[in-house]
Parts: C-alpha cells; sequence; structure tokens
C-alpha cells in the first residue's frame, strides 16, 4: 500500500533582507509524525515534540500556543484527504477508521462525533430533525467540505494575524507611493 508523503513546511529557509537564514527548519510530515507517536503520546502533542515555534511567525503575531494549533489543524486537514469510504449507494462507513481517532484528536473532537460528520446528514424541518446516512459520494463531498472549511477559516485566521501584526494605515504612503502587503493564496 502507498505511504502519505504529504508534508507541511515553514516558509522556505531563504535568505531575509538582513541577509539572515530562518532557523525553523520545521518540516511536518505524515512519516515524521509515524516516527514521532508513541502510543502514549497524543498526536497533538507529536506535533509539538517535533516542531519548535518559528521565529518568522512569532515576529508576525503568533504565540507558541497559536502556532501550534495551525500545525495541527493544518496535520487534521492533510489526514483528512486520506479518509477513505466504503458501502452501498445508501449507507457509506469510513474504511480506515483508524485515521478518525488521530483527526479527532488533532481536532480535539471525539471521534464519534468526527464519524457522524463524515457519514450521517441531519435535516431539520418544522422543529424536528432528521438524521439521513451518506452515500460514498456525499461522504467523500462531506470529507472535502469540511478540509476546505477548515483550511478557509485558518487562512483567514493568518491572514487577519498577520495583518494585525503589521497595521498599515489605510491612506499610508512611502515616498509618494501607496504601500500595500498582500497575500494570495489559491486553492
Amino acid at each position: 500500500s502507498a505511504t502519505s508523503t504529504s508534508s507541511i513546511r515553514c516558509w522556505p529557509a531563504s535568505t531575509t533582507r538582513r541577509g539572515r537564514r530562518c532557523k525553523c527548519r520545521a518540516t511536518l510530515t505524515t512519516t515524521s509524525l509515524r516516527r514521532a507517536a508513541t502510543p502514549s503520546r497524543s498526536p497533538a502533542s507529536t506535533i509539538s515534540a517535533i516542531l519548535a515555534p518559528c521565529p518568522r511567525l512569532s515576529a508576525t503575531g503568533f504565540e507558541k500556543q497559536a502556532q501550534l494549533t495551525l500545525w495541527a489543524i493544518l496535520a487534521a486537514i492533510l489526514h483528512l484527504g486520506n479518509v477513505r469510504f466504503e458501502g452501498s449507494v445508501d449507507d457509506c462507513k469510513v474504511s480506515n477508521e483508524g485515521l478518525l481517532e488521530v483527526i479527532s484528536q488533532l481536532l480535539q473532537v471525539s471521534v464519534q462525533e468526527l464519524k457522524h460528520a463524515l457519514t450521517r446528514r441531519t435535516l431539520a424541518a418544522r422543529g424536528q430533525t432528521v438524521e439521513k446516512p451518506l452515500s460514498v459520494k456525499e461522504g467523500i463531498y462531506a470529507r472535502d467540505a469540511l478540509a476546505k472549511a477548515m483550511y478557509e477559516r485558518t487562512f483567514t485566521f493568518v491572514v487577519s494575524t498577520i495583518n494585525k501584526a503589521v497595521h498599515v494605515p489605510s491612506a499610508s504612503t512611502v515616498g509618494g507611493k501607496q504601500t500595500v502587503i498582500g497575500v494570495l493564496d489559491i486553492y
């Protein structure tokens, strides 16, 4: 079976404006997570054991706990992409449930809640709620929608934190030119 080689890195360790290199050499891969994981250590504490606080993130206003949370969410998004479904047209179930344990610990939710969110739909009408099982195709869509929503909210948090750190008045000009720092993400 193929192993996942997804990874998350700190911004490339290139030379900064002042000629210094970033001291953060953090690379979070599913392989490094597996190596650092022990039965007594949760995935979230495994991440904190692998990654030291990144000086670049610290300089832009990210506290240590926020950095660890950011890495945990990104690791959960990567792991979500590996969740597989099996079942019939009317009902699906997760075929690799062990992965749900890792994701639930990273997101600090129960395995049952995560499984329910990926395999069931709750319909509400006139004050009544009805649960309906999802098909395999709908389960895949739910998994992808969850990953995209988490990524979008994480990206918005990162951008707003950076904006607070580099607060530039709306009409700031340097040398007669308006200055702008932009962040672009296409997914």
